[in-house]
Order: structure tokens, then C-alpha cells, then sequence
């Protein structure tokens, strides 16, 4: 429980100019003091005062700091809001000290997941007190402090009845200051680890989940029986806020280019990227009908239990797939997609190019395809010395793609090509080029779209590959055109004939190219997002270590400091806080990020970009840390990356200088953002957002 001042407390005030005594024990208070704090608090207090009266020990003084001490513990602990955790009180106890704080109090815990099920204790008394003191109703709160008072009369403490009485005339005062600003709620499952008694930790509101996650509750809640997990009595009402932010897209052609197109009424919100969030309502009583708060964690069966049961589910061993050796499983999955695809070109086509060229060149496009959207997302040209394009690729990943694409070859060129539109309805690259194209790539969308649900991808990446197929159109009847033409000035007599065969083989490369540029540009996106994420916390931890710099000199400037890393590193050998090895850690993750990471050198640039003069000046010279190269190599030698130091401290003597002079060319190279500006947004507190 978190604590705060309560007009009344009667807690005994310490001198800091006085020797401190020991603190009373809690029964030798009553009121308030009495509910907010017990026993354990004033044997931390009078164990403070014995450790501060001991002037003959000041090493175990200094262990205190003493701006915190004379307030007692309410100072230590507290902050300025408080938490009424009323799941383990009394409503008498909550009552009292609701009207004690006089609106200090800002939440209320109305459910208790543990309290709940070891007590059987339900959240109605705590909802309706919670909707009483928000709307404000003094009639209400009067009416429920009567009933608490001949409640606590029938059980035979007139004490309390006599208390809870004692408070009505304050009603008024109460509920107006809760009518301004109405009690937040809270609850929790209170959960310290495994139990046979108890959930695990995490609630989870069903409102805010994926749709197959919510039908899985449904068909769960069913058979309450057969699950670990359950609803709570509490509901929440929630709803969905849809935001637009806008993108963080450096200066360029690209930028340009989406302002003059937001100029448009119907593409206002073009250069914008959508985030879905949920704003919370009011808490109330859940039936089975409307509950939509479901446990996260289950319950631990017993030790017999759990041997029972795994003696009854005792299976053979048996060959299981995610076992499997990961080279032999995608040996497997490419050998078994080229057989499909070999398969159908044999039965097809009589021309031996196609007959036994055809599933090489099938399998060319997509591996070419997937190499090119790999290199083009990572980087392409502008990657990292260290890395080569070959490093950024997923075996795996092209692996199931081929393994896919070997089963669109029934698809596009027997089925549809050849039984459907070929034999069904005449259509063909002699009579309807258009027609033929637009049909093989609506059905390779359809094929893209459902095999990328059946492996579980996000839905965005099925749509992309719908989307993929319709630009795939043109360009595929381009591409034919273009095949015709040249057939033509070679002096073929019917190249449109000619083509015919090989128009499931346009159709594929047209749709490959546009999907290298469409899924590169979003692999893109995604290494862009995760370096801006990682650069974000790696400045957030130098900016907490250069505030407890400044703070440990507070009559220097930090950036003086840092000009000399040799006497900066020197004098930070005795800093009991580690503050040395945390600015050389820094230095080694932005070393590391510069060097190994995806697109790290662009979202540098827009951070460069996005200091001020200063700023830009305070990074660059906390990076020079990294030219103490004793220092550094004596802290790998410690252990600071475990045992096998050994090519992390080489990556670090190979490449530190190089870093430094490259960050020192970019920054050179890029000009500062004035202090202030819109385009300062590096170390800028934003203040919160708000409706217009």
C-alpha cells in the first residue's frame, strides 16, 4: 500500500539537528495513521533512527540519505498520487480513510484477483462506492455509510458504527471533491509465482484482442471445465481510437513528394501512418454475457497431478518436423516444390526448353526476386563494409518461398493458362494478351493471399500481394509487347504464337519485379522502425548518463568535460555508479549499430539532422571515449561480454576509429537544426497531444 499525509496523523516529526529516537509502535497510534501504516513501517523508521543516531558509525550513516529521513517513511515511498488498495480492506476502513485523505486518494483497487479467489471477496460494494463518489452523490454516500454503519452494528462493533456515523456531516466536502476529480481504477491478479491455488499474473481485456484470439476465448468459455484459464466479475467498457501520425520522413524528393500529394482532398491523410489505441470507460459488474476480462495466466496443477496426467498423455516417440535438422527441412521443402514444378512444365509443353528449362527458370525468377527485395531492404549500395549482401539473406525464408511457388505452377500455367482460358475460352497472347494477363495475375494474388494466411502472416502482407498483382498487369502486357516487337524485327512470322507458352513465365516475372520493390520498400520500412527504435533508447541512456554527469560536477560543463576522454575516463575510476563503463558501453552499442546494423547509418543521419548545435556537440564528443583504447580493452578483459572477448575486443580496435571518422564526416556534412524548431525533435519533450 502507498501512503500519503492525512490531515490527523499524529507520526512524530525528527530533528535532523537531534539525536534520533526510536519511533512509537503502531498501536500506540489510532486514526488514519492507524490504517496506513502497520507495523512493519515503524520498525523501518525506528531501525532508521538507531542507524542515524550511531555517530560513532558513519559508514553505516552514509548508507541514509538524509534529506529523505526526518519525513519518515510516507516521503521514502510515496508518490504524489496514491492507491487505495481496498481489495484487502474492510469498506468501514475504506470509508474512514477516504474521508481522512479528502481527495488525496486518486484510484481505487475495485478487484483483486487473488484476494477473489482466497477469499471470495467480489468487486459490488467497491463498483457502487466507485460510482457513488464519481457522479458526485451525496445522497448516495450517506445512504452507504448508514448501511456500513449498522452492518458493522450487527456484528457487534459499535466503535465503528459510531465512527462511520461521525463522518456524514463531511459528505458534502467528499463527494464535491471527487466530483472534479473522480477516482481512477485499478485492479490486478496480485500474483507472486506458480500456485495450485491461484492464477498466474496478467489480465487481459478480450475488447482489444485479434479476432481469432477472441473466437478462442469464446469456444474456451464453453468449456470452462477443460480450461486453467477464466473471466473475472469486473468488466471494462472500452472503445477504439483510430490515430493518424504523421511520418518521420527526412528532407527529400520523397517528402516533397507527399506533401504536394496531401495538397489532394481524398489523400489528406496520404503521408500519414495509422496507430489503433483504446480508451478506457467505466468499470462495471460482469455477468457471463458481458465479462470481457480473461486471467493471462493459468492455474498450476498439483505435483501428483501433473505426473498423472503426463503418465496418461505418454506417447511413443515418434519423427517430429520442428525437430528436424534445419538444412535437411529446407532441402526438403525446395526439392519437393521443384518436383511439383518439373512435373507440370513436362506435361505441358513439348519444347524441350520449357519441358526442362522451364521449372530452373521458374525457380531463377522467384530466388532472384527474393535476393534483390533482401539486398534493396537492407541497404542495397549504402550497407555496412563489414557486411555482405549475401549476410542479410534468409535461407528459410526463401526456402518456403519456393516451396510456394513451385505449387503456382499448376496453377497458372495448367489450370488457368492452358485447361481454363487456353482450351475453355480461346483466349490467348494471339487474341486477348490483355485479358490472359489480368486473369493469371488475379489468380497468382489469390494463391499469394491465401497461402501467406495459411503460414500465419499479417494480414497487411496478404492484401500487399493482392495489391502486388494488379500493378503486376501492365507491366506484364509491357513486357509482352515488348518480347513481340523484338521476335518481329527478327523476322518471326507469328511472335504472338511464339509467346503463348511462355505467358505464365511473364506473368510471374512481372509480378516478381514489383513485388521485389513493393516487399523491399516495406523491409525497408520495418529496419527503419527497428533502428529508430534502437537508436532512440541508445540516446534516452546517454542522456540519463550525461544528467548524472552534470549532476557529479555540478559547477562544470559536461561538454568541457568530455573534450579530454583520457581525464573524463581517469576521473570516473572512483564514481561508485559504474558512470565510466556505461559512457564506454554506449559508445560500443552505437559502434556496433554503425557497423552491423541495417539501415543504422540512415536513421544516424536523421538524428544528426535532428540535433541542435549543442546536442550534435555533447554526442560527438561522448563517441571519443571509444579512442581510450586501454581502458576499453581492460574493461572486455574483465568480462564485460563474457568469456570470449576475444573478437569483440578485435571488432572494437579494427573499426573505432573508422566510426569515428565517419560520424565526424556525416556530422560535418549535415547541417544542425536550430534550437527549437520544428525539425529539433531528437531531445524534444513534446507536450501531450490534445483534441482542437
Amino acid at each position: 500500500m502507498q501512503h500519503s499525509d492525512f490531515p490527523g496523523d499524529s507520526l512524530p516529526r525528527l530533528d535532523p539537528a537531534s539525536p534520533r529516537p526510536r519511533l512509537p509502535s503502531a498501536p500506540a497510534l489510532s486514526g488514519p495513521a492507524r490504517l496506513c501504516f502497520d507495523q512493519g513501517d515503524y520498525e523501518l523508521l525506528g531501525l532508521v533512527a538507531d542507524v542515524w543516531s550511531r555517530r560513532d558509525s558513519p559508514g553505516l550513516r552514509g548508507l541514509l540519505a538524509p534529506y529523505l529521513h526526518p519525513h519518515g517513511i510516507k516521503e521514502m515511498a510515496a508518490p504524489r498520487t496514491m492507491r487505495l488498495a481496498y481489495a484487502i480492506m474492510d469498506l468501514s476502513d475504506v470509508l474512514r480513510l477516504l474521508f481522512a485523505c479528502r481527495g488525496a486518494i486518486t484510484h481505487l483497487e475495485v478487484f483483486n484477483l487473488r484476494v477473489f479467489e482466497t477469499e471470495k471477496r467480489d468487486a459490488a460494494d467497491t463498483l457502487e462506492l466507485l460510482a457513488i463518489l464519481n457522479a458526485g452523490d451525496a445522497v448516495g454516500l450517506k445512504e452507504r455509510i448508514t448501511r456500513a454503519a449498522e452492518l458493522a452494528e450487527a456484528a457487534g462493533d459499535t466503535a465503528t458504527a459510531a465512527r462511520l456515523r461521525e463522518l456524514r456531516p463531511e459528505v458534502g466536502e467528499v463527494t464535491a471533491a471527487y466530483r472534479l476529480s473522480p477516482l481512477d481504477v485499478r485492479m490486478g491478479s496480485d500474483s507472486s509465482g506458480r500456485s495450485t491455488r491461484c492464477h498466474g499474473m496478467g489480465l487481459a481485456v478480450a475488447d482489444t484482442l485479434p479476432h481469432r484470439t477472441r473466437a478462442h476465448l469464446a469456444a474456451r468459455a464453453k468449456k470452462p471445465g477443460d480450461s486453467l484459464r477464466r473471466v473475472i466479475p469486473v468488466g471494462l467498457a472500452v472503445s477504439p481510437r483510430l490515430r493518424a501520425l504523421p511520418d518521420d520522413c527526412p528532407p527529400g524528393p520523397v517528402t516533397r513528394m507527399l506533401r504536394r500529394l496531401g495538397e489532394w482532398p481524398a489523400l489528406r491523410l496520404g503521408g500519414y501512418r495509422w496507430r489503433l489505441s483504446w480508451l478506457v470507460g467505466r468499470a462495471f459488474k460482469a455477468t457471463g454475457k458481458t465479462a470481457n476480462i480473461h486471467t493471462l495466466g493459468g492455474m498450476q496443477p498439483s505435483a501428483a497431478e501433473r505426473f498423472l496426467q503426463a503418465a496418461a498423455d505418454a506417447r511413443p516417440m515418434r519423427f517430429r518436423e520442428r525437430y528436424a535438422n534445419g538444412t535437411l527441412k529446407n532441402a526438403v521443402k525446395i526439392g519437393i516444390g521443384f518436383a511439383v514444378a518439373a512435373a507440370s512444365f513436362a506435361s505441358t509443353h513439348s519444347w524441350w526448353v520449357l519441358a526442362y528449362g522451364g521449372p530452373f527458370i521458374w525457380f531463377g525468377i522467384t530466388g532472384l526476386r527474393n535476393l534483390l527485395q533482401t539486398a534493396f531492404g537492407c541497404g542495397g549500395l549504402r550497407r555496412s563494409p563489414l557486411l555482405r549482401w549475401e549476410d542479410y539473406v534468409s535461407i528459410d525464408r526463401i526456402a518456403d518461398s519456393l516451396f510456394f511457388t513451385g505449387f503456382s505452377v499448376p496453377l497458372l500455367d495448367v489450370l488457368v493458362r492452358s485447361i481454363i482460358l487456353g482450351h475453355g475460352f480461346g483466349i490467348t497472347t494471339t487474341t486477348n494478351p490483355t485479358t490472359l494477363f489480368t486473369i493469371m495475375a488475379v489468380a497468382n494474388g489469390l494463391y499469394l493471399a491465401s497461402h501467406n494466411l495459411f503460414r500465419g502472416l499479417p494480414r497487411t502482407a496478404a492484401l500487399g500481394n493482392l495489391f502486388r498483382s494488379v500493378l503486376s498487369i501492365p507491366l506484364a502486357v509491357g513486357i509482352n509487347f515488348l518480347l513481340a516487337w523484338a521476335l518481329r524485327q527478327a523476322g518471326a512470322a507469328s511472335p504472338e504464337a511464339l509467346l503463348d507458352p511462355f505467358a505464365a513465365i511473364v506473368s510471374k516475372f512481372a509480378s516478381d519485379c514489383v513485388a521485389a520493390v513493393i516487399e523491399g520498400l516495406a523491409d525497408r520500412g520495418h529496419y527503419l522502425r527497428l533502428r529508430a527504435r534502437d537508436y532512440r533508447e541508445k540516446f534516452r541512456q546517454l542522456r540519463e548518463a550525461q544528467t548524472r554527469l552534470e549532476l557529479l560536477h555540478p559547477d562544470a560543463d559536461a561538454a568541457s568535460l568530455l573534450e579530454s576522454p583520457k581525464r573524463f575516463l581517469s576521473g570516473l575510476e572512483s564514481h561508485p555508479g559504474g558512470l565510466q563503463a556505461i559512457f564506454i558501453a554506449n559508445g560500443l552499442d552505437f559502434l556496433y549499430f554503425w557497423m552491423y546494423q541495417p539501415h543504422a547509418r540512415t536513421v544516424m543521419a536523421r538524428a544528426l539532422r535532428a540535433m541542435s548545435l549543442r546536442e550534435r556537440r555533447v554526442f560527438l564528443l561522448s563517441q571519443y571515449v571509444l579512442l581510450r583504447e586501454k581502458e576499453i580493452s581492460r574493461l572486455f578483459i574483465d568480462g564485460l561480454v563474457g568469456k570470449t572477448f576475444v573478437p569483440a575486443l578485435a571488432f572494437y580496435l579494427s573499426n573505432a576509429r573508422r566510426y569515428l571518422e565517419d560520424i565526424q564526416r556525416l556530422a560535418m556534412r549535415l547541417p544542425p537544426a536550430e534550437t527549437q524548431s520544428l525539425e529539433n525533435t531528437l531531445f524534444s519533450h513534446d507536450a501531450p497531444s490534445r483534441d482542437l
